[in-house]
């Protein structure tokens, strides 16, 4: 068998901690971050090993915690043996298997796949070494499809099936996009976080039409009361409906409660630009649509007017979303977007009965 080894760098694990330290610092001393990226708030609190266990936490920590565990390769290993599990009769996708014997916590051995890469971006290398080739997008409009109705398949599968999904660190993110755009506003940058997710983890193989997984470093759980409210959310966002998204974001906590009406209007406003490709029956065409401008307007007044940090699942989480919409647009793809998403609701088995107003019809 062929194997792809992934090798640790020397010292990358041991340097996390300061070099996150060292660019707030330089954020701080440029005064380039917005109030409402809290980012202060963030930093003063402690290294925390457990995700869930804190209340409203923030970027940076989420950012090294995401980080310290993308350095740990026995554990990825742990994730991707999991995930290819969770994976292994759903068609179209495919999880390569791990090398135990050639793998510890600074080496990862797996199978080796091939397929055509959406974007190659390595993280080690995360300024250097970037290239935005879509050669999916070359294809013929059925196949582009095909890969963005299985992408948007994946994204929905991982979450409200699955609450376990594969993600890329925050804070590479966030840094990505200020070197790349240094020249712009940065409430621009920061509105734009979320919808760069590393598409180089997904390799399509044209010929057996299978897109092969990899890189689960930044995988991660999600608590089923999260989710049950975050589907609540969702369907609310397709069905235009304005109180649901403002109850069920009270309660996942993107919203307190005080905020001003301004707030509440792009908060709701965004909620609908992302519940559109499952607002309308049949096929949503990603070839003509605004939604990465539109995201980006609304953002920079909610990191004016935001009460509270966003809860710490949601940042991989949208960022994987808002992915899978990206894909779409860039593959021009077509797809059932709401079809999909009715048929993961009347599937999933909620903890307790409540329902919205607007699911009941949805």
């Amino acid at each position: 068998m062929r194997v792809a080894m992934k090798i640790q760098y020397p010292g990358v694990a041991d340097s996390i901690e300061s070099d996150i330290e060292n660019v707030k610092l330089l954020l701080d001393y440029t005064n380039l971050i917005p109030k409402g990226l809290f980012l202060d708030r963030a930093i003063k609190g402690s290294f925390c090993k457990n995700l869930f266990a804190r209340g409203a936490a923030n970027l940076p920590i989420v950012a090294k915690e995401e980080l310290s565990r993308e350095c740990d390769y026995e554990l990825e290993a742990g994730n991707q043996i999991r995930f290819r599990n969770l994976i292994s009769d759903r068609e179209g996708f495919f999880v390569p298997s791990v090398v135990k014997e050639l793998s510890s916590k600074k080496v990862l051995s797996t199978e080796l796949v091939s397929g055509t890469s959406f974007i190659l971006f390595d993280v080690f290398l995360m300024f250097t070494f970037c290239i935005t080739i879509d050669k999916v997008a070359l294809l013929d409009q059925e196949t582009r499809n095909y890969v963005g109705k299985k992408l948007l398949e994946l994204t929905l599968m991982e979450l409200f099936i699955f609450r376990f999904m594969q993600a890329i660190s925050s804070f590479i993110c966030i840094l990505f996009l200020f070197f790349q755009e240094k020249q712009r506003k940065f409430t621009h940058v920061l509105a734009s976080v979320q919808t760069d997710p590393n598409w180089g983890n997904y390799l399509y193989d044209e010929e057996s039409r299978v897109i092969n997984l990899i890189d689960f470093g930044a995988a991660r759980d999600y608590p089923k009361t999260f989710v049950d409210d975050y589907l609540r959310m969702v369907i609310a966002c397709a069905n235009c409906d304005r109180d649901g998204i403002i109850q069920m974001s009270r309660r996942l906590g993107f919203l307190t409660g005080e905020e001003t009406e301004i707030m509440l209007d792009a908060h709701v406003q965004a909620g609908f630009v992302v519940g559109l490709p499952f607002s309308k029956a049949g096929g949503y065409d990603f070839r003509a649509n605004n939604i990465t401008h539109s995201i980006s307007n609304l953002g920079a007044t909610m990191l004016k007017h935001r009460l509270t940090p966003p809860p710490d699942e949601a940042y991989s989480l949208h960022r994987k979303l808002s992915g899978a919409f990206l894909a779409c647009i860039k593959l021009g793809a077509i797809v059932p977007c709401r079809e999909m998403l009715l048929e993961v609701y009347e599937r999933y088995k909620f903890e307790d009965t409540e329902q919205l107003a607007s699911s009941s019809t949805f």
